[in-house]
């Protein structure tokens, strides 16, 4: 960052205020630091009567990687759930590669968002995405590391779209943006579901947002489509007959299942997210775009 400055008026003499300058980052920066990485920073204030005061402190700059969940305020920990959606990445050029490849599989024509009027398009949306991923390997990974212990700051690692891509591995968080960045490049209205340990991607059936549906991403490695027939072929239509699935039936019913596990975890999660619990919260990516949380920028 360059060196940053603010100017305050406090109104009351003998109150404590608390002041958050605008810091002037170096973004590109900010985006290439590999892993945590000890920082001094150092502060001077000075008041109207000319007195300054300078302090420096030893910061710990993180990863970009290095999502933040959580703080300890006024020895209180605060959830901070709304940076999620900032690795949520709509414009991603791997979204509409993995779009064209949802033609091609045969699986849906165009994605039409909620023009058709009709749930079980958006179902059959979804699915298509669903089973390109599944054709590509992507697979869970249970791994979700905390790159910097800290007792103040809790956070969590999140992939970016072209890591899980290119690994094939996504844990819950990262399956649940790659999947939030593609339902909203098509039109669609997701959410993320976050619950203790463990977070599922949503999205609504409707425009208006009245009938909400979840989807369990980390199902997606129950079964490996390589071992199929691919539809259309000879091999698949005799399997067929014979009972056997095929690559897009054999996706279709893993699909149908973590619908059902989703909207399972999330009719419980609701239950908790109403009582404003510790941890539970529904992030609506839309919202955070309102309020300013845009994707972090794609870098080659």
């Amino acid at each position: 960052m360059e060196e940053s400055e603010g100017d305050y008026v406090l109104p009351l003499a003998g109150r404590t205020y608390r002041l958050h300058p605008d810091i002037a980052w170096d973004f590109d920066a900010l985006r290439r630091i590999p892993g945590a990485q000890p920082q001094t920073v150092t502060f001077e204030v000075t008041v109207s009567d000319g007195q300054t005061e300078t302090k420096t402190k030893r910061a710990l700059v993180r990863s970009i990687n290095d999502c933040l969940t959580g703080t300890v305020e006024n020895g209180r920990f605060v959830c901070i759930p709304i940076i999620f959606p900032a690795y949520v990445n709509e414009d991603h050029p791997w979204v509409s590669q993995i779009l064209n490849e949802a033609k091609k599989s045969g699986t849906i024509r165009t994605f039409v968002g909620y023009q058709a009027n009709n749930p079980q398009e958006v179902y059959r949306q979804v699915y298509a995405i669903w089973n390109v991923m599944q054709r590509r390997g992507l697979t869970y990974s249970s791994i979700a590391t905390e790159a910097a212990n800290s007792s103040l700051v809790r956070s969590q690692e999140v992939r970016f779209l072209e890591q899980s891509i290119a690994t094939t591995q996504a844990n819950c968080v990262d399956g649940s943006v790659l999947f939030a960045s593609i339902l909203r490049k098509i039109g669609l209205e997701p959410f993320l579901v976050q619950i203790p340990g463990h977070m599922f991607v949503g999205f609504y059936l409707d425009a208006a947002k009245r009938s909400p549906a979840a989807l369990e991403t980390t199902m997606m490695g129950m079964v490996d489509l390589r071992r199929f027939s691919e539809d259309r072929t000879l091999t698949a239509t005799l399997n067929q007959m014979l009972g056997a699935d095929t690559k897009n039936s054999a996706s279709w019913k893993t699909f149908v299942a973590a619908v059902a596990e989703g909207n399972r975890e999330f009719n419980v999660s609701m239950l908790h997210i109403n009582r404003r619990e510790r941890d539970y919260a529904l992030i609506d990516i839309s919202a955070a775009r309102r309020m300013g949380i845009l994707p972090i920028a794609y870098s080659k």
